[in-house]
């Protein structure tokens, strides 16, 4: 038994995994780990976990590049998995961080890195982090740090993006993105979305054919979009993210501590891994501050792709860091900015437009799925733990077809409100009943409890 290949479809069993192997003891683990990705600032391992006969997986992100004053500083990406674990209760985009490591010649996880041709082997030992560990810790130990996450089976967004045969399954895969990201509107932005940062789960069979699943997911004025869709995405890669229900702490922290500011970490950290702190707003980047326009990046590149094909008929996209030389950044437009009188629809300004724009786009798109398996329902209302109902009964897809049908007519007649600046405010009063409201003050955090209860 090893790992199960989509975790949306196996939620209890992954749970049931991470008490057997007792949060990732050290004492389950084996060697040697396999790097999967290696960079100027970094590299990931997968890391094996054995029981008996059960085999279970995890990543290991470790501060060991060239380059390693371009990396983010992972004690902080560690706490901002803290808080993500807890949207990944109500939102499945997310991917759960298990614990932060730091190295230490008598720590307990001696992990054994093989190198890429496999000639070579190198033995790290980390310990685990407890909650007494500071931000002052983490410039002072910059560069020691490893970060113990979840594994997903994936392939990366950017290697079939741009594939004709994956053109009828990209905005469904997208529309999940940035569902996510609008309902929770200013609570989060992730500053670096790119197609690598972005992993998809394709679905298959039990005897390995292509499978799907039907999406139910909630708007913020309560009406239901329903979709299909043979690819499960998640959201990786939280170095630079913004949490707003941590960040008061961190930005106080980081500009007063004498470890983070000085010769060795630069100016509010900028060598330890803090790069973009005090980046000004106006300029569009700092993880400081939420900026609802900067995620747009992703939906760019897919609807230049898109827009070469003939194939996109909405609104353009704001994206306007790379003319001003800023990178990647854009400056945050929070007003909505499609308009139904102009071209094309208008612009999308942020994520809430792009929600909006994404969600009549894939709504009772069940004729390119005719014909092949539904494995079940996955539902997603950012108020409740999400849920996948499996469906077994061949007969009961053609009955949700319809109420699939029946319930995006209702939509339609309310798209227009969606496009004004009211959606905004709906998006707001929906968003305070469901991560912000029951994460912040504990709600549901059974799954979050056992991720984070060591560091």
């Amino acid at each position: 038994m090893s790992d199960c290949k989509s975790r949306v479809l196996c939620k209890e069993e992954i749970l049931k995994m991470y008490k057997l192997f007792e949060g990732y003891s050290p004492e389950y683990l084996k060697q040697p780990s396999e790097i999967v990705a290696a960079g100027g600032s970094g590299v990931t391992l997968k890391v094996p976990f054995v029981k008996g006969s059960v085999t279970q997986h995890a990543l290991l992100k470790v501060e060991r590049g060239e380059d390693p004053v371009k990396a983010d500083n992972l004690f902080r990406e560690g706490m901002i998995g803290e808080e993500i674990n807890k949207m990944a209760i109500f939102f499945p985009l997310f991917v759960n961080t298990l614990g932060l490591l730091r190295e230490s010649q008598n720590g307990e996880y001696a992990i054994e890195i093989e190198s890429e041709d496999k000639k070579e082997r190198e033995t790290i030992k980390f310990h685990r982090l407890t909650h007494e560990a500071t931000i002052a810790d983490a410039c002072t130990n910059f560069g020691k740090e490893g970060l113990l996450l979840e594994y997903i089976h994936g392939v990366p967004f950017k290697d079939k993006y741009k594939m004709p045969e994956f053109e009828p399954e990209i905005l469904p895969a997208v529309f999940q993105i940035y569902y996510t990201l609008w309902m929770l509107g200013d609570d989060f932005t992730h500053y670096d979305l790119h197609t690598g940062n972005v992993l998809l789960t394709e679905l298959r069979t039990p005897d390995n054919k292509k499978a799907c699943m039907l999406f139910e997911y909630t708007l913020p004025n309560g009406e239901v979009v329903r979709f299909m869709g043979s690819n499960v995405a998640y959201l990786i890669d939280y170095g630079r993210c913004f949490v707003k229900h941590m960040q008061k702490k961190l930005n106080h922290e980081i500009k007063h501590i004498p470890e983070c500011n000085g010769s060795r970490c630069g100016h509010y950290g900028d060598k330890c891994g803090f790069r973009n702190f005090d980046h000004p707003k106006h300029e569009g980047l700092g993880f400081k501050q939420a900026n609802v326009s900067h995620d747009l990046r992703l939906l760019n590149y897919v609807v230049r792709v898109l827009k070469e094909r003939g194939k996109w008929k909405g609104p353009d996209v704001l994206f306007n860091g790379q003319e001003e030389g800023k990178g990647f950044s854009t400056v945050e437009i929070a007003a909505s900015g499609l308009n139904e009188n102009e071209p094309n629809g208008g612009l999308i300004h942020n994520v809430m437009d792009a929600g909006t724009v994404l969600a009549n786009m894939v709504k009772n798109n069940f004729d390119y799925y005719k014909g092949m398996k539904v494995l079940g329902v996955l539902q997603v209302d950012g108020k409740k733990p999400w849920k996948f109902r499996e469906k077994d009964s061949p007969s009961s897809r053609s009955d949700r077809s319809h109420k699939s049908r029946k319930s995006s007519d209702k939509s339609d007649k309310s798209h227009k409100s969606h496009k004004s600046n009211k959606s905004h405010k709906s998006h707001k009063s929906h968003k305070s009943q469901g991560y912000s409201h029951k994460a912040a003050s504990g709600g549901n955090r059974r799954f979050a409890r056992r991720r984070t209860a060591k560091f």
